[in-house]
């Protein structure tokens, strides 16, 4: 057993037929030959220094591996199989058709009582871990193969580490010699031999169809993340094969004196070519052929190159993605809705545990992931946790008649804790007292999950430096909003009395993708995209609920009068101390209010507020956006995949550090051109028509009354 007293929560669920073993290693994201795809290098969690698949001594157990990760500089732990141990490694990549559902190719295994299984790091595949009784029965089967849907699967049986995710495992890994020997391949020709690509992207691409048009945008381009980094060459030299730039990013190591490796090119172009055309398998292939890298002769190796760019890329979707396919996916990521993709089989002792049950809405709530159902729809969705009970009734053959009972009834009926309601308050206990009423609550808080962040952290924020840079000209007024966000990772249970409105004319200037950005930053806790008539009307407000931050699009309320009924709900809405959540499904509740507001619009005078308002800062955005190109290159980093990990937790990391010095929560909003301007455009024409009259008038007073030689008929 082990020894930990508390696992971190992604290898909490470590099989325990594993952690039996000494073979755990940690692992790192490395880059390598100028591959713009991070690869998971294996460390020994003892010494420090790399790990060898084939060298036991670069090994360690479970406990010295779990104690490693805690103290930090590591993305992970992993498990390396041997020819001496009973496990089979099974990877399936891309695993979800077009509207989201896992492929039943890949479930089955899910279901399947002989396997151990975890999402992926991207949450679109899925590992598995089964037991063999001789490793010999593979020999003959393939290590990789391409399913019909498009995905690849590979298959390990020794000299392989697995880099496990973030999402922990379920089940133990048992016997299924019957079903490998059928699943996996038998190597033939056939296995390697080229196939008929459907020449289509994925259903999101939005880039041009004509390969020429598409080759002019390609040879325009900055280059991809690597290259923002410095760390791989420009598309343009991938695609004339120069030899000066490859060999600089590239060099050769096979003693070959060859100019640069021609292999580690390949496999560079072939992930920008997935990226650019939506992953369309037979594009890619035809405009590898028009490159000064292809090599007939070498046709397979480029082939492999391209499964492999192809099946990563599919699995984190087109950089191509609509503004508004890229939105609903960011607003997904703020809610966390990943979190509750799997109901947990458990025990009666499991139950009583995790679970809680709350008077006020007859509701449940889970300790771990804090989610709150009503009650009927939780045993809907604990329905698989079962157990026995003995009927005292034998069958004809003598045998006592079980029958499988829902634990969920055993645990409602039984002795359980119990709450009066919900709450949500950051810095408080997960029991604690209600912020309106007495008896006990339920606190929903989680603190933010942030990643550990690789060494190098300085480099991979400087895109979303950049960006900042860009959107918010003023030195002064952009290290505020540094400090805005800053404050939300350091000190999450104070509400600031300030939100911001960034505005600009101009459409696609990026304040879409620093949204983007931050759904990540703040997973689980933002709602991206809120519409304004969620922040002024009364009504269901379950969006809000559980946010440290919103952000609102296109919001134009700024026409209504500054003292009006809405205008003064939304300043209430900044910072009142507390909220009655009204959720249109679900539980209602009263949370401390600390979610931050970020409003976007084309409109300086997009909010109600006059020239005495204390709450809102205004801050202009540039008028004419960065190239395409541009943004694209920011883009890169938010596809699900290992880079993404790396950028999001610089980030987290950034701001988790970030000198606060100066920074007043309570400080009033500052006077600034923007805000003039703002005020400016919501003066009524009778105000703005008196300025210019008190602007022009020549002495210093000006009366109004009637003439002398007036009459009452001419005044």
């Amino acid at each position: 057993m082990s020894t930990i007293v508390s696992d971190p929560p992604a290898y909490a669920n470590v099989p325990q037929a594993l952690k039996l073993l000494p073979q755990f290693v940690v692992w790192k994201l490395e880059f390598r030959d100028g591959n713009p795809k991070a690869t998971k290098v294996p460390y020994n969690p003892i010494t420090g220094n790399r790990a060898d698949t084939t060298d036991p001594t670069t090994w360690s157990t479970y406990e010295h591996t779990v104690l490693a990760m805690q103290h930090g500089g590591y993305s992970g732990i992993g498990f390396v199989i041997t020819k001496n141990d009973p496990f089979v490694f099974l990877d399936f990549d891309d695993c979800r058709d077009e509207a989201g559902n896992w492929i039943n190719e890949t479930t089955q295994w899910g279901r399947f009582p002989g396997t151990a299984w975890e999402y992926s790091q991207s949450g679109n595949g899925l590992h598995l871990i089964a037991t063999i009784t001789d490793k010999r029965l593979l020999e003959n089967h393939v290590n990789k193969w391409r399913r019909p849907d498009g995905g690849m699967n590979e298959c390990y049986t020794h000299s392989r580490f697995i880099a496990f995710g973030p999402h922990g495992w379920q089940n133990e890994p048992r016997g299924a010699d019957v079903m490998l020997q059928l699943f996996v391949p038998l190597r033939s020709a056939a296995t390697s031999d080229l196939i008929e690509w459907a020449d289509t992207p994925q259903p999101d691409y939005e880039g041009p169809d004509d390969d020429e048009a598409l080759i002019e945008k390609m040879l325009c381009a900055r280059g991809g993340p690597s290259a923002m980094f410095g760390r791989s060459p420009s598309f343009k030299s991938l695609w004339e094969a120069d030899a000066i730039e490859l060999g600089h990013f590239m060099p050769d190591k096979g003693g070959k004196s060859r100019p640069f490796d021609h292999s580690s090119a390949d496999m560079a172009l072939m992930n920008a070519l997935a990226w650019w055309t939506g992953c369309n398998h037979a594009r890619m292939w035809r405009l590898f052929q028009k490159s000064a890298l292809f090599r007939p002769e070498k046709h397979r190796t480029a082939v492999r190159a391209l499964h492999k760019a192809a099946s990563e890329h599919a699995a984190s979707g087109s950089y191509m993605k609509s503004r508004a396919a890229r939105m609903k996916d960011a607003a997904e990521i703020g809610e966390g809705l990943a979190a509750y993709l799997i109901t947990p089989v458990m025990t009666l002792d499991e139950m009583r545990k995790q679970l809680v049950f709350v008077r006020s809405g007859n509701a449940v709530a889970h300790c771990g992931i804090k989610r709150v159902q009503r009650i009927e729809t939780a045993r809907t969705d604990y329905a698989a946790s079962k157990y026995e009970v003995d009927t005292g009734k034998v069958d004809k053959e003598g045998r006592p008649v079980i029958r499988m009972k829902p634990v969920f009834d055993a645990w409602r009926d039984g002795h359980k804790l119990t709450v009066d309601q919900i709450t949500w308050q950051p810095g408080q206990d997960e029991f604690c007292t209600p912020l309106e009423e007495t008896g006990m609550a339920f606190n929903t808080y989680q603190q933010l999950q942030l990643t550990p962040p690789p060494g190098n952290w300085h480099e991979w924020i400087k895109p979303f430096d950049a960006l900042l840079a860009f959107l918010i000209p003023v030195a002064e007024e952009r290290q505020g909003f540094i400090q805005w966000l800053a404050h939300i990772v350091q000190k999450p249970e104070v509400l600031p009395h300030t939100c911001y409105l960034f505005f600009t004319s101009a459409h696609g200037t990026g304040r879409g993708t620093l949204a983007e950005i931050l759904a990540r930053v703040f997973a689980g806790n933002a709602a991206i995209g809120t519409s304004p008539s969620e922040v002024i009307n009364d009504g269901f407000n379950g969006r809000q609920s559980r946010k440290l931050l919103a952000t609102v699009d296109e919001v134009r309320e700024g026409t209504r009068s500054a003292s009006s009924r809405e205008a003064q709900r939304f300043k209430s809405r900044i910072n009142e101390p507390h909220r009655h959540i009204n959720p249109k499904y679900g539980v209602q509740s009263v949370e401390k209010n600390c979610c931050r507001w970020l409003f976007f619009s084309q409109y300086a005078d997009a909010l109600p507020f006059d020239n005495k308002d204390r709450r809102v800062i205004v801050i202009a955005n540039p008028t004419e956006p960065q190239p395409p190109e541009w943004y694209i290159g920011i883009r890169q980093f938010m596809q699900g995949d290992d880079a993404e990990r790396q950028f999001i937790a610089s980030i987290q990391h950034y701001l988790s550090i970030y000198d606060l010095t100066g920074f007043n929560p309570g400080a009033h909003a500052p006077m600034n051109d923007a805000k003039r301007t703002a005020l400016s455009l919501m003066e009524s024409s009778a105000l703005r028509a008196a300025k210019l009259f008190a602007q022009q008038w020549p002495v210093g007073l000006a009366l109004a009354m009637r003439a002398p030689h007036m009459d009452e008929a001419h005044y």
